[in-house]
């Protein structure tokens, strides 16, 4: 993302009074997670939700990043690239100064992340260990659609149990209900 686009980007975000409640997603359906942030402009939002209760480390119940926009152009640059990878929730990673190497998924663990009528990426995020050899994996995962008109991309990394594949599917089902309940006026 080039400097005009992420000053493009604060600018929306910092206007006075832009604020799109209608595209905020305030629930993910995980009741591990709070709302943390909804920063929203009249045609895109991006929503922040963290852990509910402290956690023993920093590696547990990490924010997962809802994004929404009218358009596809504001989608995609509010989103910074244009392959839907998880880029976003990769960035803001704890210790990331331990970061020994990122990569893609390979084919198999990329269709883990699936869910009907969604587009999913994933990268594999390996941590460096004096100690562990290997060190610590994660995987950041983001799905995108396009519902009612209305452009969505869920991102969260998580250790990649299959525990956090089915929250993660869930968290896309609940994204899905809660814009097509907003886009129906309910």
């Amino acid at each position: 993302m080039n400097i005009s686009s992420r000053l493009l980007i604060s600018t929306l975000f910092l206007m006075p009074g832009a604020y799109a409640g209608d595209l905020c997603i305030t629930d993910i359906g995980n009741t591990n997670y709070t709302l943390a942030t909804c920063l929203a402009t009249a045609n895109l939002s991006r929503a922040t939700f963290v852990a509910k209760a402290p956690q023993s480390t920093p590696f547990e119940y990490l924010e997962v990043t809802v994004v929404t926009a009218k358009s596809k152009n504001d989608f995609l640059l509010l989103n910074g690239d244009k392959d839907g990878t998880a880029q976003a929730a990769a960035n803001s990673l704890p210790h990331a100064d331990a970061i020994e190497e990122r990569e893609p998924l390979n084919a198999a663990a990329a269709r883990r992340l699936d869910v009907k009528g969604w587009i999913s990426k994933g990268e594999n995020i390996d941590y460096f260990s004096a100690k562990e050899n290997p060190g610590f994996s994660l995987v950041c995962g983001s799905a995108s659609r396009e519902i009612r008109s209305i452009y969505v991309r869920v991102s969260q990394c998580t250790p990649f149990y299959e525990h956090d594949i089915t929250a993660f599917h869930e968290i896309l089902k609940a994204v899905e209900i809660n814009i097509e309940a907003q886009s129906s006026g309910t």
